[in-house]
């Protein structure tokens, strides 16, 4: 296990053409366990059954599109205040 990068936000989008944001977020825990507390997901709203399925297991925010630089902005800071170890 190598130490996580640091991150204060990671910003990744739910779904993707050939990768969706569940197996982002799988391997970045697998990888760098406690980098995944620093996701925010974002969404345009279509969702697959699994896709939902993980957003409901998750304690990670959700921005759905489309959303302004104040949405966006709120949801790091939060996590910024919370800080490593408090986030998720």
């Amino acid at each position: 296990m190598s130490q996580a990068p640091a991150f204060d936000a990671v910003l990744c989008d739910v779904m993707m053409p050939d990768l969706a944001g569940r197996d982002v977020y799988e391997a970045v825990r697998r990888d760098h366990p406690g980098l995944e507390r620093r996701f925010v997901f974002v969404s345009g709203g279509a969702f697959s059954v699994g896709a939902r399925e993980f957003l409901a297991q998750i304690p990670n925010p959700l921005l759905e599109k489309p959303f302004d630089e104040a949405r966006v902005r709120g949801a790091v800071e939060d996590l910024v205040r919370r800080g490593p170890s408090d986030a998720g």
